[in-house]
């Protein structure tokens, strides 16, 4: 009863938007150090005492007290559950855990120096979500977009881009429409690395290497290095001048049985006539 209150209040309290906005703003940050911080003051731990062992039954000697920022005339903490915090950064218990590891005797949280040196490059480092354990930016899209199609029929895709646009008042989504010209086939420069890009956790780019990226698929774990095209033994190319080649010259046929159901829909009118020419003329295989 008593989670099932605080899941209400914090619905009344943190609106879509508003977790939308703190997951975006979190990381942004674009620093691991910056994001431990802001880690380190809104899951504060405290010691345990008797009247705080009910908030965590594992047998550390420390209870995390979880908050978020609340930002109206001035920046004030509200409190919140694990899974309500963990889900709107988009972050691990694993994460949480690494942070208080690293607090000095003093409470304060030690910066990474690994790689650290002056005069750096520019260097992106973006970082994906674990599935199943976050709530991220992109699912308050689709949420957004969901709601937003529940009362309008769509047949075409030139409809979805519309109400695509028009899912949110404020800050309207940006939709960019490609066509086939603005594919292209990037395979044959890439290096014969597998990379299995699901598993990926962390990816970063660097201005001085523009010819390569790196990944890890542990917050954690090692970095691994793969170029992204081939080079010669005395010179590296640069980007702009290597030819690239369009991915295809003509759309895929979609199987002749989708094409027949989607010329059924046609003929009994479920799709209706406005939209016949769309579906009518796709590309189909002839068996």
């Amino acid at each position: 009863m008593v989670t099932v209150l605080l899941q209400m209040y914090l619905a009344y309290e943190f609106s879509c938007d508003d977790r939308e906005n703190m997951f975006h703003n979190f990381w942004q940050l674009s620093d691991v150090n910056k994001q431990r911080h802001f880690i380190q003051m809104y899951a504060v731990q405290r010691p345990k005492g008797k009247k705080l062992a009910t908030l965590d039954n594992s047998r550390r000697n420390n209870s995390i007290y979880w908050y978020m920022p609340q930002y109206s005339d001035e920046v004030s903490k509200i409190r919140v559950c694990k899974t309500f915090f963990l889900g709107t950064l988009g972050i691990s218990d694993k994460t949480v855990g690494t942070v208080h590891k690293k607090m000095n005797s003093l409470g304060i949280c030690l910066d990474d120096k690994r790689g650290s040196h002056h005069n750096r490059p520019n260097k992106i480092s973006e970082q994906t979500l674990e599935q199943g354990h976050t709530q991220n930016e992109g699912d308050a899209i689709h949420s957004s977009i969901e709601n937003a199609s529940r009362h309008v029929p769509v047949y075409t895709t030139s409809q979805w881009a519309t109400l695509v646009r028009s899912a949110r008042n404020k800050n309207p989504y940006i939709v960019t429409e490609m066509t086939l010209r603005d594919f292209y086939d990037f395979k044959g420069l890439a290096d014969s690395r597998k990379v299995i890009w699901n598993s990926i956790k962390i990816l970063q780019l660097n201005s001085a290497k523009q010819h390569q990226f790196q990944y890890q698929t542990d917050y954690e774990g090692d970095t691994f290095t793969v170029e992204l095209f081939y080079r010669s033994r005395h010179s590296i190319p640069k980007p702009g001048n290597i030819p690239l080649q369009k991915l295809r010259s003509q759309s895929v046929p979609i199987p002749k049985l989708k094409y027949m159901d989607l010329v059924g829909l046609c003929q009994s009118n479920i799709i209706p006539r406005a939209h016949h020419a769309f579906y009518l003329i796709l590309p189909h295989a002839d068996k």
